[in-house]
Parts: C-alpha cells; structure tokens; sequence
C-alpha cells in the first residue's frame, strides 16, 4: 500500500471520529438549548440559532449600556469641570 493511500485513509478516518464526535456535541448542546428555551418560557423549538441571536441581542444591550455609563460619566465630569472653572 503506498503512503499516500495509507494518509487517505488515516484521515478519513480521523474525519469519521470527527464527524461522530460533531454529531453527539451537536445532539446535547440541542438538548441544552430546547431546556434553556423552556426555563425562558419559549414555547416551542428553542434552536441553537435562537441561542446565538439572544447572546448577540444581550451583548449588544450591553454594549448600548455601557456606552450611556461612559457617556454620563463623562458629562458629569465636563459640568463639575465647567462649575470649577466656570
């Protein structure tokens, strides 16, 4: 058998494993996600796309928050300037 033939075959086999591995963490983080969208109230399929657009949706919010803190803090600081200096 010639090497490359014996390379082919090691990594389809490592792909196959790969494949069966995908496959397993594919059906418990489904199962994750369909409990947490239950515990959330969601009636229905709660996709792993679903969880995605929630973190995405939350870490914007987060993001929109912040910036408002930075922006207060920061007007807060120009007007107790300003009655220092003013």
């Amino acid at each position: 058998m010639s090497k490359t033939k014996q390379r082919a075959i090691k990594l389809l086999r490592k792909y196959d494993q790969a494949k069966r591995d995908l496959r397993a963490l594919e059906a418990e983080l489904q199962a994750a996600c369909y409990e947490y969208g239950r515990e959330q109230g969601y009636i229905g399929w709660f996709h792993r796309d679903n969880l995605r657009t929630t973190l995405l949706v939350e870490e914007e919010q987060k993001a929109k928050r912040k910036a408002e803190a930075d922006r207060l803090e920061q007007q807060a600081e120009r007007h107790a300037w300003e009655r220092a200096h003013g």
